[in-house]
C-alpha cells in the first residue's frame, strides 16, 4: 500500500491538473456552444431512455433487442447516433431565443430607430 501512495504521488498533481483543465474546458465550450452543446446532451440522454423503454417493453414480448444487437454493434452505433442527431436538429430547429436574447435585439432595433431620427449635424 505505501508503495502505490509513493509511486502516485509524482502523478497525483498531473491527474489534477488534467481534471481541472478538462473541467475549465467543458465549462468554456459549454459557455460558446451552449446551445448546440445541450441539445447534444439532451438528445443523448433521450434516445437512451427510449432505447432502454423500448427494450423493456419488447421484453414484456419476450423479444430480445439487446442480443440482436450484440451481434450487430454498427447497427446499435448507427441507430444510437441516428436518433441522437434527429434529437439535435429538431431542438434546435424549434427552441426560442432566450427572453434576454430576444430583449437585446428589441433594444438595439430601438437604439438605431433613434438614431436615425436624429438631424445629422456637423461639429
Amino acid at each position: 500500500m505505501r508503495f502505490r501512495l509513493k509511486f502516485g504521488s509524482p502523478y497525483k498533481w498531473k491527474l489534477l491538473l488534467i481534471a481541472l483543465l478538462g473541467g475549465l474546458t467543458g465549462l468554456f465550450l459549454i459557455w460558446i456552444l451552449r446551445k448546440l452543446i445541450l441539445a447534444l446532451c439532451y438528445s443523448g440522454v433521450g434516445t437512451l431512455l427510449f432505447l432502454i423503454g423500448l427494450e423493456v417493453t419488447l421484453l414484456g414480448m419476450n423479444v430480445h433487442l439487446v442480443s440482436w444487437f450484440q451481434e450487430r454493434q454498427a447497427a446499435f452505433t448507427i441507430t444510437y447516433l441516428s436518433l441522437t442527431g434527429i434529437g439535435v436538429i429538431f431542438q434546435l430547429l424549434t427552441s426560442r431565443p432566450s427572453k434576454r436574447k430576444k430583449e437585446a435585439e428589441e433594444n438595439t432595433v430601438q437604439n438605431t430607430k433613434q438614431e436615425q431620427r436624429k438631424p445629422y449635424s456637423r461639429p
